[in-house]
């Protein structure tokens, strides 16, 4: 008896940990390419020079042109946001109809915009602000 007890409490508990988890995921995605988007304005102040950011909605990846990468000496990377822990996917990036953006030497993009992030279990909204290029999550 005690362990259909145990049994049941744990079918009902399992969805919903599987949930959580799969929303963990995703906010940790978000935040991680919030800081990489204001990383890369960061250094375009720094070394005064553009740097480009293209959003591949199609293989929910994100492309960072001429910012180097924070572990290797590459000059160009991108983070494929399906790999684990992330498991995520970019449902849309609209920058002026575009699904890139530029960065000027003095930090500024050359549009603001919003990217759609999605897993299965939630959705995250990133808004890049076109004033200040500062990006904000939210849900």
């Amino acid at each position: 008896m005690v362990l259909v007890i145990i049994s049941a409490f744990a079918g009902l508990a399992l969805p919903a940990y599987g949930s959580a988890v799969a929303r963990y995921r995703l906010d940790s995605a978000a935040y991680e390419l919030s800081g990489e988007l204001d990383r890369a304005a960061a250094h375009a102040r720094m070394v005064g020079a553009m740097v480009t950011i293209r959003f591949n909605v199609a293989g929910d990846t994100v492309e960072f042109d001429d910012v180097p990468h924070r572990t290797t000496n590459a000059t160009s990377y991108s983070i494929d946001l399906r790999e684990s822990p992330r498991d995520a996917g970019i449902v849309s990036a609209d920058f002026n109809t575009a699904e890139e953006y530029t960065v000027s030497g003095f930090g500024v993009p050359s549009s603001g915009g919003v990217v759609m992030l999605q897993n299965t279990a939630a959705a995250r909204q990133l808004t890049i602000d076109a004033a200040t290029g500062r990006s904000r999550v939210s849900r």
